[in-house]
């Protein structure tokens, strides 16, 4: 029986609530213990609900509205999540749920034990200091958004390699785009892109106000390139990307997988030799990734975020033990 759009977003949005407070409860009763404080629950489920929520909210409802308006009812993402036909009517949902909640990195700072959180806000205090913090803003934030897409780009590639290819195969595993589908991203990977974000603006530098606005439209790169708009292809002659050119890049022949890397700018593929325009492909391109482990798309949402990064730590632990065992002993 197909489920009615609000209930498969209310199911999305308590589910990622119920994570966002488990973590909390754990991160902020691990806190409270190691300074001998009393283990209070107000006090344990702070930041549970991130201070912007509301601003991420109306962004995503901003780009569905946007988007049906350009494209129209049949070839839009809202119609693709409101019906249960689309796997996207769920899976977006739930992992656009996971990211505005801040569950990334709230998963990274448990395992770290705080580490990513005060890695990442140490950049974050160094960002005023930067280069061009008393730059106008008409500076500031152009040079902070190219900044961030060029070591976007740079993660990107990391993130098709072979040693970290089963981790970004969960941002690929999805068959069919809406505007949500650039939420899908695993725990390293997340961190491995605020990471390179943060470290870009500490290095750039700008006002509070240029920061924020770079920020914001950073943010808003993914829904533009998984989007169905079409008929802007032109804008690639200007090193801007296109819907339409990233489709390739997430096309399932392995031909395309290492093209087209950027969500708004192509400007760096351009530059480095992994641009292929859109008018290069006739018609639409099939999406998704081979899955001979049966990973990534088994119908349950989270297993299916879940799996892939245990694997990944699987692998790694096992070919590192495979090496182990060939390393040559050392005479004596």
């Amino acid at each position: 029986m197909r489920r009615s759009v609000p209930i498969v977003m209310l199911q999305g949005i308590a589910l990622a609530l119920a994570l966002s407070a488990g973590l909390h409860v754990a991160i902020n009763g691990m806190t409270a213990l190691s300074k001998g404080q009393p283990l209070e629950p107000l006090a344990l489920l702070a930041g549970t609900v991130p201070a912007d929520l509301g601003l991420s909210v109306a962004i995503v409802v901003a780009w569905l509205a946007g988007e049906l308006a350009l494209v129209g009812w049949a070839r839009s993402s809202l119609r693709k999540l409101s019906s249960g036909a689309f796997a996207a009517s769920r899976s977006d949902t739930v992992m656009t749920a996971i990211a505005l909640m801040g569950i990334h990195g709230s998963v990274a700072a448990l395992f770290s034990g705080g580490l990513s959180s005060a890695w990442l806000g140490f950049l974050g205090e160094r960002a005023p200091f930067g280069l061009l913090r008393e730059a106008p803003l008409w500076l500031a934030v152009p040079v902070l958004f190219l900044g961030a897409s060029f070591t976007n780009y740079w993660v990107h590639r990391l993130m098709h390699t072979r040693a970290f290819w089963t981790l970004h195969a969960i941002h690929h595993a999805p068959t069919e785009f809406t505007v949500l589908t650039g939420t899908y991203a695993s725990v390293i990977e997340a961190v491995c892109i605020m990471t390179a974000q943060a470290l870009t603006f500490a290095l750039i530098g700008g006002s509070e106000q240029a920061l924020y606005w770079a920020g914001l439209i950073a943010g808003m790169e993914p829904h533009w390139s998984h989007s169905h708009i079409r008929g802007v292809e032109w804008l690639e002659r200007f090193g801007i990307n296109s819907p339409k050119a990233h489709t390739i890049h997430h096309a399932i022949d392995e031909r395309y997988h290492n093209r087209n890397f950027g969500d708004s700018v192509i400007l760096w593929d351009r530059l480095f030799g992994t641009y292929t325009p859109s008018s290069a492909i006739d018609g639409d391109l099939q999406l998704g990734v081979r899955d001979p482990r049966g990973i990534f798309n088994t119908g349950h949402v989270l297993r299916d975020w879940l799996m892939p990064q245990k694997q990944w730590f699987i692998d790694g632990f096992q070919g590192a033990a495979h090496g182990l065992r060939r390393r040559p002993a050392i005479a004596g």
